[in-house]
């Protein structure tokens, strides 16, 4: 099995119209040869193997945008498009072509608790058995705290906050080729610092 080489052309943007905005994007091409994949083995059903495939291309543009209005709210946006093929042209299993995320945060009782909500949108994707799995939009809610008990910091989160369902592709070597995800679940958690 040879190694996996990866060829890339990139160009980055970036500017800051003031002190407390940015925006950036780039532009990008890459090509994988020698892909490493993983397959079933023909005369033994249950084993799989590592072994090189055809040649991979990836071209896409991507765009983010972060604002700070203090040290306790900001906002952060980023959206891409990408198209990944396999060397004959057709469109590469579990690659979306649409991504697109936003985070804002923002601090609540003079900073004592601290806001955060993400939305996140996967696009379209193939899975193995070249069927399509539909897009999804997730919503997280977090809620954290680093002044309730010393050296602590406790945080509460509600993922897919909105109950969505949906799938994601399995690998080569799975049946079937889709996994249904968590719905709506419910995190909590305490670190605690020694210091």
């Amino acid at each position: 099995m040879n190694k996996e080489r990866i060829a890339a052309t990139e160009m980055v943007l970036e500017y800051r119209p003031n002190a407390t905005s940015k925006w950036l994007s780039s532009i990008y091409y890459y090509q994988t040869k020698d892909y490493i994949g993983v397959t079933d083995v023909p005369t033994l059903p249950s084993l799989i193997q590592a072994n090189n495939k055809d040649s991979k291309l990836t071209r896409g543009v991507d765009v983010e945008y972060e604002k700070k209005w203090s040290t306790s709210t900001r906002l952060k946006a980023s959206y891409a498009w990408q198209y990944a093929t396999e060397e004959n042209g057709g469109w590469l299993v579990n690659s979306p072509k649409h991504l697109a995320k936003i985070n804002f945060a923002h601090g609540l009782l003079n900073d004592h608790l601290h806001l955060g909500v993400e939305v996140q949108h996967v696009g379209k994707r193939l899975t193995e058995a070249n069927d399509e799995l539909g897009s999804y939009t997730l919503t997280n809610l977090t809620l954290h705290t680093k002044t309730l008990l010393k050296n602590t910091t406790l945080s509460a989160s509600v993922k897919n906050l909105f109950n969505k369902n949906y799938s994601v592709p399995a690998p080569s070597f799975y049946r079937p080729d889709s996994f249904e995800q968590n719905q709506q679940s419910f995190w909590l958690q305490l670190m605690y610092d020694f210091k």
